[in-house]
């Protein structure tokens, strides 16, 4: 309550009460207007004022919204926003995509990061244009780590990807044998031999591309 004695009128102490409500539970600022968030108005004016019937006229400053804000950064020993730090989180993002391919466990792992780090989280638009410029850059990457593979290895892989009527190369080889019989078993070792080559290569070429050691594994047991 010491904090709020810097504001001068109930409206901008139960502004500023939301924002750190909000900020807590989120680790995120809000843009709000004192009619979006009436049922969390009155539940503060009536806990902390003893008034239930208050009405503010007009918005509070977006000077006065900034001064709140630095002041909640504080109090939680966060860090205040700055290009450095948009320039920090764009390359974790980076990271976090050669190990997580899969969007959704890649931002779970980003919201862990700026936790531990006291960084606000971008909002929802930011957020997107990040992750949309990270994967174009990851993209730009291993397009040109692809170029260093020898032809013949990318017509390989090539034709693994290639869909006819619906279903990859791919898809047979990782198909289950059927049976113990010759005809099945001579079938699967062929698969192996034509994939021989292309497997040796890997077992070099995948480490340069800088993914997590538990897709190589993958690509040993496959």
């Amino acid at each position: 309550m010491d904090t709020l004695g810097q504001f001068g009128t109930i409206k901008t102490k139960v502004h500023f009460i939301l924002q750190l409500a909000y900020f807590k539970a989120k680790n995120q600022f809000f843009s709000f207007t004192f009619d979006d968030a009436r049922a969390d108005v009155d539940y503060v004016l009536a806990k902390f004022f003893k008034k239930t019937d208050g009405v503010f006229q007009g918005n509070i400053t977006r000077q006065r919204i900034n001064q709140q804000k630095q002041i909640i950064l504080k109090l939680f020993d966060y860090q205040t926003r700055s290009m450095e730090q948009i320039i920090q989180v764009e390359a974790h993002i980076g990271e976090l995509l050669r190990y997580y391919p899969k969007v959704h466990d890649a931002f779970r792992q980003l919201l862990v990061y700026l936790d531990n780090q006291k960084i606000v989280i971008p909002t929802y638009r930011s957020l997107q244009d990040m992750f949309t410029q990270s994967f174009v850059n990851e993209r730009d990457r291993l397009d040109q780590l692809i170029l260093l593979m020898p032809l013949g290895q990318q017509e390989q892989l090539s034709e693994l990807i290639d869909r006819e009527d619906g279903i990859t190369k791919l898809n047979i080889i990782r198909a289950d044998q059927k049976n113990f019989t010759y005809t099945a078993i001579s079938a699967e070792v062929e698969k192996a031999l034509e994939l021989e080559g292309l497997y040796k290569f890997a077992k070099g070429f995948l480490p340069t591309l800088k993914t997590l050691e538990t897709e190589l594994k993958r690509s040993d047991d496959f």
